[in-house]
């Protein structure tokens, strides 16, 4: 295994951000050794796909770290937009954390 991702929808157990009608993708990680290699890139545009055949999702969100600039940048390069109105705080933590959404 190269890669590992979770997928969750709005109300869901795992669910941060999800609204209706929207997948939340979190927890995308991609072995060190096989990073730059294309396996996120190829991960995420299979998320897509799988959204896409979905009748109900209308939209793709994702959180990420402030800091995971390479992560910026690959979602940014598949279509994602920064939502900044929804970004948000760990809780008991001063951690900001950003959120993409690709609308479908």
């Amino acid at each position: 295994m190269v890669a590992a991702v979770t997928l969750t929808f709005a109300g869901q157990p795992y669910s941060e951000i999800a609204t209706d009608g929207e997948l939340e993708f979190r927890m995308l990680a991609v072995d060190p050794a096989c990073q730059g290699g294309g396996v996120g890139r190829a991960v995420v545009r299979e998320i897509v796909k799988q959204a896409r055949q979905l009748p109900s999702i209308g939209s793709i969100s994702i959180t990420s770290a402030t800091f995971m600039e390479r992560a910026h940048g690959l979602y940014k390069s598949l279509g994602f937009r920064r939502a900044p109105e929804r970004d948000w705080y760990v809780p008991d933590e001063d951690v900001l954390l950003w959120v993409f959404r690709l609308e479908l």
